[in-house]
């Protein structure tokens, strides 16, 4: 898109600034929302703040506008914590929306992406998970180095990836999240992605605890 159609995303101190001041249609948003994910990952920016007071109206299209960018600013701000030396972010990914988001997200990071995937099927999670059949994972198909396959439903994901383009070679399958994670993170040239579903995630934040990397949740 002419960059004379583009929003300006601004660094204010540790925020980014972007003042909406002219009606907005489709490209126009999604070039924004690209803009603002590239600027929040080159800045580490601790928030954003849209200036909306130029607008005549809010109408539906801008609220699920902003209600899309929320979503970018959140994955990207995930919870980071250090293993083996290594950067391990946290991203829950627990339906096809959620997982969308956090696809998409990852697919601007650019560069060979390293990913941890855990997949259960218990009661919080529901015993269905036919969901990531409807998650678009074929948007990374090109972009992943190595991903690991764990959780109660390991060989699932793998065959979800593998039928999504992404190479059998680099998909490995280990269900125990702790010798999956350590695997990984032995492999990993940088950043680790977790993609955890709900009670994977809680597993996998006990697990840190218990190794004194993260703090349980309630504390």
């Amino acid at each position: 898109m002419d960059s004379g159609n583009r929003i300006p995303v601004l660094k204010l101190g540790h925020l980014l600034l972007v003042s909406i001041q002219v009606d907005m249609h489709d490209r126009m948003a999604l070039a924004l929302q690209e803009d603002l994910a590239k600027r929040i990952v080159e800045t580490s920016a601790r928030g954003v703040l849209i200036d909306i007071s130029g607008l005549e109206l809010v109408d539906s299209f801008i609220g699920r506008m902003l209600a899309d960018i929320a979503a970018v600013a959140r994955v990207l701000d995930a919870e980071t914590v250090v293993v083996g030396g290594r950067e391990l972010a946290i991203l829950l990914v627990k339906n096809p929306a959620g997982a969308n988001e956090v696809l998409r997200t990852l697919a601007l990071e650019g560069g060979e992406l390293d990913l941890f995937g855990v997949l259960n099927d218990r009661i919080a999670d529901g015993r269905d998970v036919s969901w990531i059949w409807d998650a678009d994972f074929e948007v990374l198909s090109g972009a992943v180095r190595r991903v690991t396959c764990a959780g109660t439903r390991a060989p699932e994901m793998a065959l979800r990836l593998k039928y999504a383009g992404w190479p059998e070679e680099l998909i490995t399958v280990e269900p125990d999240v702790a010798t999956s994670l350590d695997a990984a993170v032995a492999v990993a040239p940088g950043r680790l992605f977790a993609l955890p579903t709900y009670t994977a995630l809680l597993e996998l934040r006990k697990l840190l605890a218990d190794r004194g990397l993260a703090k349980e949740f309630w504390q």
